[in-house]
């Protein structure tokens, strides 16, 4: 019988090798035994925040049921017509030093990044101001 970490390692290796998997396929790639054990082994993964489940379309197999994924990194989504920046460690700065100059934006906690809504409320004196003043 094998190891628990041996089996998770062999999971988390062919997930991240495919990408997206049912257990059926996984228990196939991972050289998983019984085909059951893959289910348990995943749902332990879920647990430990390692593994994602959802229901979806195995592409290996083609067949719709609870499919495994590994956590996708999350990427932080701005609304339309916002301007994000890059900065150098120090957003509050820029906030503070652009709010001197009549020009409100925030900073995006523990990213770096400083976020400006521009819309067509935005005059172009303000954008003008924005640019300068980065």
């Amino acid at each position: 019988m094998r190891s628990r970490p041996a089996t998770e390692e062999k999971i988390l290796r062919a997930l991240s090798a495919a990408d997206v998997l049912c257990d059926d396929c996984l228990a196939d790639l991972a050289a998983v035994r019984p085909r059951q054990q893959a289910n348990k082994r995943a749902r332990a993964l879920v647990l430990q925040g390692r593994v994602f489940r959802e229901q979806g379309l195995c592409p290996r197999c083609r067949h719709a049921r609870i499919v495994n994924r590994l956590p996708r990194p999350i990427t932080p989504r701005l609304p339309l017509g916002s301007a994000v920046r890059k900065l150098d460690g120090r957003p509050w700065f820029t906030v503070e030093r652009l709010r001197e100059h009549g020009v409100i934006v925030r900073d995006l906690p523990g990213l770096g990044w400083v976020r400006a809504s521009i819309g067509f409320w935005t005059s172009d004196d303000e954008i003008e101001r924005l640019v300068e003043n980065l």
